[in-house]
């Protein structure tokens, strides 16, 4: 097709051109294919290039812009080879070819497919742009099933919106200076036996040089690698130099192990999204062998972006830094045990753990998957089992730790975990269950526990517990060894409640408005017998001080015993009686 075939969208129908070359044809185009709807409230419409092997070559030209939208181009096959349309063997765009899906005055860029089941040869450039008033950027993907060289560039910004989606998803990747400007096996030209010979590379190295695979990729977007095996990190990766535009994201997906050997950076407001034993994988989807790998001497950092990580297992023997970012990690399968610090089993230690820097928030346990496309569809939200943990010293990172299951002490003989940030713990069952004297043992700046909708809840903290906002569905127990009981959140708690303090003259202050107690509790300033300390205690219901059971649960306070300095009791009822 070396012509001009124009099928433009009209007011109620889009335009349609399809070129279907058929299961052992070869469809050369040189020409020029318009599907366009550049008319005022028109949308793109539809081209297919299809056959056995598909060549963009010289200047072949593919439009499919539209006023109020992109249109879709389908060139060898669609999105991941699925659908109903036939997949070429090979597909080679040439370096001055272009396909243009852009929105014009407004809506969001197209989608623009190039795939084959074996080998895909990308020069030229494409372009799904959002439009210029509002829109987001548009959905690129080029692959080979197996291999691809990926030489060209692609541009999906947005003037007024968010930038948009490219997807690179072969076999498996290797990110490699220098490789991708070479072309064995193959001659940017018409010769076509040489365009389509069998000699091909056979596993995907892309460059992350400024001039190479990623050069062209525009600002604002997110750059999807996907690998049905591994993904490899051999040379350095900063992105703002490789796509020579800033504030790119970055997520890789891979069936196996992804290993970063060399330092992997991301700028400004991009975001990292690492996902190994990944559960989107075509083969060997979450079958619990796929590691994440920091190697030694590496540094990964964002610039403040927020990062995720995702695996069966991690070796995190580099540096991650992510600034105010937060961090979230969880196992590839949800519902399996997580092991931290010295537990028996560990998946993450205290040193590997100590090699994250964030003044964000670290979640372990619980991480959303990047989808089946790298950008949100058909996400997955993976939540641990168990949390077991020992002697875990965390610096002063505020941590979450989430569990469907329990949170426990590995052995109940210790200080479990330790920061001077904030420990969040958030559980389908109980915590600190072991049967030890003091259930889960912590030291922490302060503590919140939510999600426990059934299970009891059993801490004692080293020093003064601080309670953030706080819900238990069962029983609480909170014991301050050598300080204070405070509130600086909501306390809502179903079950029976006690409050200790330990050492003379300690207080308990629970003075937060909303409180809601909705069965006893029980308060001790100081289990001694010198001097007890100060209780405040605010509830937003009613308080009740009869001995037997009412509506809104018993109080019992222990505010002085024979031969004991008393201290001061101050009670309040929001919105009820004191009776």
């Amino acid at each position: 097709m070396d012509g001009y075939i124009e099928a433009k969208s009209a007011v109620q129908k889009n335009g349609e051109i399809i070129l279907l070359g058929g299961d052992e044809g070869l469809v050369n185009v040189t020409g020029t294919l318009d599907a366009s709807g550049k008319e005022s409230g028109q949308t793109g419409g539809t081209v297919q290039i299809l056959g056995e092997w598909v060549a963009l070559l010289d200047n072949a030209f593919i439009d499919v812009s539209g006023d109020l939208g992109g249109g879709t181009a389908l060139i060898g096959g669609d999105y991941q080879g699925n659908g109903t349309v036939p997949n070429a063997k090979k597909t080679y765009f040439h370096t001055d070819s272009f396909i243009t899906a852009n929105a014009l005055s407004s809506g969001d860029g197209g989608k623009v497919i190039l795939w084959s089941d074996d080998a895909t040869y990308f020069y030229g450039n494409i372009s799904a742009t959002g439009g210029l008033q509002r829109g987001d950027g548009g959905f690129v993907e080029v692959s080979g099933k197996d291999y691809l060289g990926f030489f060209g560039g692609v541009d999906v910004a947005a003037t007024n919106g968010k930038g948009g989606t490219v997807l690179l998803d072969p076999a498996s990747i290797t990110i490699l200076s220098g490789v991708d400007a070479s072309s064995t096996g193959f001659t940017a030209g018409s010769d076509i036996s040489e365009l389509f010979a069998n000699d091909s590379a056979t596993a995907t190295v892309l460059n992350p040089d400024a001039s190479g695979s990623f050069d062209g990729i525009s600002a604002g977007s997110t750059i999807i690698l996907q690998a049905t095996d591994f993904i490899t990190v051999s040379n350095a990766f900063v992105l703002a130099t490789a796509t020579g535009n800033s504030n790119v994201s970055l997520a890789m997906q891979a069936g196996g192990s992804i290993n970063i050997n060399a330092n992997l950076t991301i700028d400004g407001t991009g975001t990292l999204h690492l996902e190994a034993d990944s559960v989107h994988s075509s083969s060997g989807a979450a079958d619990g062998t796929g590691t994440l790998t920091f190697a030694t001497g590496t540094t990964t950092t964002t610039g403040g972006g927020a990062a995720t990580f995702i695996a069966a297992d991690f070796t995190i023997d580099g540096s991650i830094t992510t600034g105010s970012g937060s961090i979230a990690m969880a196992e590839s399968t949800s519902g399996t045990t997580l092991a931290l610090g010295t537990a028996s089993g560990f998946i993450l230690s205290d040193a590997e753990l100590d090699n994250i820097t964030t003044t964000g928030t670290l979640t372990i346990g619980q991480a959303t998957t990047a989808g089946t496309d790298g950008a949100g569809t058909s996400a997955a939200t993976l939540t641990s089992g168990a949390i077991t943990l020992d002697e875990l010293t965390l610096g002063s990172k505020n941590v979450t730790l989430v569990s469907s299951s329990t949170i426990d002490d590995d052995d109940d003989t210790g200080t479990s975990i330790t920061t001077t940030g904030t420990l969040t713990l958030t559980s389908g069952a109980a915590i600190g269950s072991s049967g030890g004297s003091q259930g889960l043992d912590i030291d922490v700046g302060a503590l919140a526990i939510t999600g426990t909708s059934s299970g009891n809840v059993t801490v004692t903290e080293a020093s003064g517990l601080v309670l953030g906002a706080t819900t238990v569905g069962g029983t609480f127990s909170g014991t301050a060894t050598t300080g204070d009981i405070t509130d600086s959140g909501t306390l809502t708690i179903t079950g029976a409640a006690i409050f200790k303090t330990r050492v003379d003259g300690s207080n308990i202050v629970l003075d937060s408005s909303s409180n809601a107690f909705s069965a006893a509790v029980t308060m001790i300033a100081d289990a001694g017998d010198e001097a007890f300390g100060n209780i405040t205690f605010v509830d937003s219901a009613g308080v009740d001080l009869d001995t037997s059971a009412s509506a809104d649960g018993d109080l019992f306070i222990n505010a002085g015993t024979d031969g004991a300095v008393g201290g001061n009791l101050s009670i309040t009822a929001t919105t009820g009686n004191i009776t």
